[in-house]
This record gives structure tokens, C-alpha cells and sequence, in this order.
């Protein structure tokens, strides 16, 4: 095989092969999944692994290799406990060849898998790897199909079967092939720079650290990086100007002085890795930050954010509360339209900073669609504006409160807001009017709703009959319906338990033994035996099929 990276995808250099992935040519297809894995690997997938219970999901998800009988896994982690690669030997490998295959100069610790016929091959690679200052977390031995037993926990596990991964992520048993390349990192480096620029700070910020990530995830030691933004926060340099150990780099913020006065700059934005694995920022990395932050007030530009790469995840100071945000508030002067709708639909709150003039109504639509509190910064005439009402409320009901009189009335704008949020129909039902259509309404989507109801809606029959579906709704009923013959017979039909909710001369009525005949109730208004005093005015006769059904539950 071509050690060469050019080489290896047919091209004569690094523009070359760039194009290609642009276009996404199927030569380079290897090349785009491997990309695009790193990405996901990252961000969307952290497998960091301090307990048995993360380590089986890891095992699950197909991210640990299952071993043969005669195999054995082991799996590598970083200082911070993330999974730095994880390979499958036969048992028969060599030190000598293991090490070749699975090394990383990040790599801390391990943990083994093996199986069945590989326990003494296992606990010799145990002992070599422990004398070349690796430090071992567990020893786990397949027993039968995915139980194993952990040396650490003293106890047996079935792990579950492992998901099956697709092709495109299956880099398990290559996974350094293309890192060992000659011209790798040189490519990498190029890549990103190329896909970086353009890229805008306010709404791509995951962009940016899955890029910074592709790039410094594999570096052996920590690399420094200066990213300049334009007055509207457009990547417009990524330059890397410092490189320092495995552990830290020296930063002169001096020779940042020219990067920030430069006159297209309306801020910073700095990276670094952390060849470590932990991502966690460093007392000194914090330190650093705040002085350049500082120096950036002094010129009236902003630091934007700083990220730490590292093989696991992007920490950004910004998302975590370390930075000042102040920037943000320079949204106003952003003149583009199509930036600020992209800067809404990523993140709603940036809103408040938009200049008002500028907020159209399919920006505004956008933002409610996204999080209905978005209503509260847009503009007061587009609040007034029926459908963006109407998609508020369908998304939060209790909003109600913040819209206009006018839709008081609107019953469309009434049935969404029962439905968004059904147990703030009380709240609701003083501020309009309530008819028989939306009495019935709000008690199909809560039946509590029945409660805050006026006596006219209570009594309604098709009001109650709603009510009781769930039978065991008797008791959100008053004594007078609780003693109705003709009520609680709607009730156990339902639900035969709902018994236990109706009077207690209903209860022994109904249970009595001495009932000898039974007849089918038939023409009987709802309401015929229910007055102010609630009497029981006829005597009811228990159906032999319910009583039997009541007679059954006790038992």
C-alpha cells in the first residue's frame, strides 16, 4: 500500500484532492465517510467510559468490538477515560504487532475483552502492557454468548447484543490507516482552513468545532489557532501561530496585536487542542482567555469564543458561560437578512439583539416555530399578526396570556391552546367565553377540566358521558352525581372499579345479594333522578353482567 495520502486517493496534491470531495466523487468516498465520522464521533457520540454500565452501552452501540473465542479486544482510553481506539487480535498477535496497530500517544490506560479460549494469552498482554506504564481498568472474559465476567466487579453480565454499524462507520480495523499516512495532518489542515472561511460564528459555532476537531483531534502536541471574523462575524482567517508539548503551549498574546487591529476585524475567536483527551479547560487555559479578552476590549473588538479540541468533544467557553457575550448585542448592526433569518433559526434568543426594523414576518415565524417565547422580541405589529399568533399558541397555550384581546374570541386560537397545554384551561376559561363546544372540548383533552366548569356545562349530558370514559373519573364528581343510579352505572361500565367512588348507599346497593332480579335500564333521562336535595328517587337495578364484573374485581 501507498504510504503517500495523495497518492493512495490517485491525486497529484492537496487542491486536487480537495475538489474531489467537494464534488463528492466516488473516488474519495473512503476519504468523505472517514471525514464526516469524525465529525459525528465527536460531537453527536462522546464515549467516555467511567462505569460498567457506560461501558455496555459503548458494547451495544457496536463502538466495542465483540472478540472471537480465540480473539481478544482491547481497548484503549485517554487521560480523561474516552475510548481512543479499540482493536480485535487474535491471540496468537505479538506484543510487537499489537503495539504497531493500536498505539497512541494519548492512550493512558486499557481494558480487555477476550474470549473463552484467550484467558491466558490475556492476562500475559495484561502484565506487558502494565510494565510499559499503561494502566490496566478491567479484565472482562466472555463466558457464553455476551455474558462476561468482570475481574473488577467479581461478577458475570450479559452485555446485550451489539448494534451493527454501517459500512460508513466501520473504521474499527483501520481506524489509523489513513492518520499514518505521509501528508495526513497537511491535508487535514488545508481542509479545514478551506471549509472554515465563510463559516459565521453567530449561527455555525457546531460547524466551526466539528472543522477545528477534524483537524487537531490526532496532534501529538497543542497547537495554538487564531480565527478572524468580519463586522458580520464571518470566518475570514484561520491561522494556527503557536505550537507548544503534549500537555501545553506558550502563548505571547503580543503577537496577537496585529490579528486584532486588523482593520477588516470586527473580532477573535481562538482554539486549542488538548492532545491529553480531556477537553476541560486548564486553570491556565482559563487565565489565558480572560487576558486576551481583555486586550480585545481595549481595541474595541471582541473574543468570540474559544474552543478546546480534544479527542472526545469541542468545549466552548462561550456555550459554558466563560466568556463575555457582550458581542451578541452587535447583532443589531448586522444588515443582512439572509444572516440574521439563519441566526434565528438556529437559536431563537438571539433575537432580542436583532434590530427591530429588520425582523420580517417569516423571520418571526421562524422564531415561534422554533420556541414559542420568541413572541416576547418581535416586533409589536407582528405580534398582532394571526398566524404567527396562532403557531405561538399551538406551541405554548399558556401564551395566551400575552396575545391580544382580539383573539379572545377566535375559537381556532382557543382549541390549540387547550390542546398545547390542556391543564391551563383553568386559567383560560376566565378570560373568554365559555360555550358548550369548548366545555366540551377542553374535558376530551383533560377531564379534570370538568371542575372549573359552570353548573350548566357540568350537567351537560354529553359533557359527562365524556367524562366518564374513564370510569374512575366518578370521582371528580360532587355527592348529589355520586349518588345517581343512572351516573355510576356510566362510571363501572366503564370501568367496573369506579364502584368505590359512588355513595355509600349506591356501593351496598350495588353489591347486595338480595338483588333477585335484574332488567336492562331502559329510556331514562340522565337527569330525571337528580334534584337539589341529591335523593335517589328510584330504586336502580344492577345489570347480572356488571354485578358479575364487580363480584370479579373483589375477588
Amino acid at each position: 500500500m501507498d504510504n503517500n495520502f495523495y497518492n493512495y486517493f490517485n491525486c497529484n496534491n492537496k487542491e486536487e484532492l480537495y475538489n474531489l470531495i467537494k464534488n463528492q466523487d466516488k473516488s474519495v468516498k473512503e476519504l468523505i465517510d472517514y471525514i464526516e465520522y469524525s465529525k459525528e464521533n465527536i460531537l453527536e457520540r462522546n464515549y467516555k467510559i467511567t462505569n460498567q454500565d457506560q461501558l455496555e452501552e459503548a458494547f451495544r452501540m457496536g463502538d466495542i468490538i465483540n472478540p472471537g473465542a480465540d480473539e481478544i479486544s482491547i481497548i484503549f482510553f485517554d487521560s480523561a477515560n474516552n475510548i481512543v481506539n479499540n482493536k480485535v487480535f487474535n491471540q496468537e498477535t505479538s506484543l510487537e504487532d499489537i503495539m504497531l496497530e493500536s498505539y497512541s500517544a494519548v492512550a493512558r490506560s486499557f481494558m480487555l475483552m477476550n474470549g473463552k479460549n484467550a484467558t491466558k494469552r490475556t492476562l500475559e498482554l495484561t502484565n506487558d502492557l502494565s510494565s510499559l506504564g499503561f494502566t490496566e481498568i478491567d479484565i472482562l472474559t466472555k463466558e457464553k454468548g455476551n455474558t462476561f465476567y468482570s475481574k473488577l466487579a467479581y461478577s458475570s453480565k450479559d452485555f446485550g447484543v451489539p448494534k451493527k454499524r454501517e459500512a460508513s462507520y466501520n473504521f474499527s480495523k483501520e481506524v489509523n490507516k489513513l492518520e499514518k499516512m505521509e501528508n495526513y495532518q497537511e491535508f487535514l489542515k488545508f481542509y479545514t482552513n478551506n471549509e472554515i472561511i465563510g463559516k459565521n460564528i453567530l449561527y455555525q459555532s457546531k460547524e466551526i468545532g466539528e472543522l477545528l476537531k477534524i483537524a487537531n483531534q490526532k496532534l501529538t502536541q497543542e497547537e495554538f489557532i487564531v480565527l478572524q471574523h468580519d463586522k458580520n462575524y464571518n470566518v475570514i482567517s484561520c491561522e494556527s501561530i503557536f505550537r507548544g508539548g503534549l500537555d501545553r503551549s506558550t502563548v505571547d498574546i503580543k503577537t496577537l496585536i496585529p490579528k486584532i487591529l486588523d482593520k477588516r476585524v470586527a473580532g477573535i475567536s481562538i482554539s486549542h487542542n488538548h492532545p491529553s483527551g480531556n477537553s476541560n479547560p486548564s486553570r491556565a487555559d482559563i487565565e489565558l482567555t480572560n487576558a486576551i479578552e481583555k486586550m480585545c476590549k481595549k481595541f474595541n473588538k471582541n473574543l468570540l469564543d474559544h474552543y478546546v479540541v480534544s479527542s472526545s468533544k469541542v468545549f466552548s467557553f462561550l456555550n459554558e458561560g466563560l466568556i463575555d457575550d457582550r458581542y451578541l448585542k452587535n447583532i443589531k448592526d448586522i444588515d443582512d437578512k439572509n444572516i440574521l433569518t439563519e441566526i434565528i433559526k438556529r437559536d431563537w434568543s438571539k433575537l432580542k439583539y436583532v434590530n427591530p426594523e429588520l425582523i420580517e414576518k417569516n423571520i418571526a415565524l421562524k422564531a415561534v416555530s422554533e420556541n414559542a417565547f420568541a413572541f416576547s422580541y418581535i416586533p409589536e405589529k407582528l405580534q398582532n399578526d394571526r398566524e404567527i399568533v396562532l403557531t405561538t399558541i399551538r406551541n405554548k397555550g399558556s401564551l395566551f396570556d400575552s396575545i391580544d384581546s382580539q383573539y379572545y374570541q377566535d375559537k381556532e386560537i382557543i382549541f390549540e391552546a387547550i390542546k398545547s397545554e390542556p391543564f391551563y384551561f383553568p386559567k383560560l376559561s376566565k378570560k373568554i367565553e365559555v360555550d358548550s363546544e369548548i366545555a366540551l372540548f377542553a374535558v376530551k383533552q383533560e377531564a379534570s377540566n370538568y371542575l372549573f366548569l359552570d353548573k350548566e356545562f357540568k350537567e351537560n349530558k354529553e359533557v359527562i358521558e365524556n367524562v366518564l370514559k374513564n370510569g374512575n373519573n366518578l370521582v371528580l364528581f360532587d355527592d348529589k352525581y355520586r349518588n345517581n343510579p343512572e351516573i355510576v352505572e356510566i362510571a363501572i361500565k366503564n370501568n367496573p372499579e369506579s364502584i368505590k367512588y359512588a355513595s355509600k348507599e349506591l356501593q351496598e346497593q350495588f353489591k347486595s345479594e338480595n338483588t333477585k332480579k335484574t332488567k336492562k335500564l331502559e329510556n331514562i333521562s340522565l337527569f330525571e333522578n337528580i334534584d337539589s336535595k341529591s335523593e335517589v328517587k328510584k330504586k336502580v337495578i344492577i345489570p347480572k353482567k356488571i354485578k358479575n364484573n364487580i363480584k370479579e374485581n373483589e375477588r
